[in-house]
């Protein structure tokens, strides 16, 4: 899975991932966030991914976070290439392993 510009803090907490990280045991998650967004703060994704590592030791072999700072909501053109350039390489990878 990628999530592109995402949060995993939900209106409905019950629901929200960072309430449900268990249920990662099995998902490969690339997660990309802009580090001046003003509309989806990349503090909650910064944060979730810290978590992931502390529950699951293979984190490093099934999970990505990637903040780019210089770029807001509408990311810059450059940011905005790299993020579709990396989710693609991380497609390749990790569908090959389902």
């Amino acid at each position: 899975a990628v999530s592109i510009l995402g949060s995993p803090k939900w209106n409905i907490e019950e629901l929200s991932p960072e309430k449900n990280i268990g249920k990662f045991s099995k998902i490969h998650l690339l997660s990309v966030n802009a580090g001046k967004d003003e509309v989806v703060p990349a503090i909650y994704t910064r944060n979730f991914h810290i978590q992931l590592g502390r529950y699951f030791p293979d984190y490093d072999d099934r999970f990505s976070y990637v903040e780019y700072s210089n770029s807001g909501h509408f990311m810059n053109d450059k940011d905005w290439k790299l993020c579709w350039s990396r989710t693609k390489i991380w497609f390749e990878k990790h569908l090959s392993d389902v």
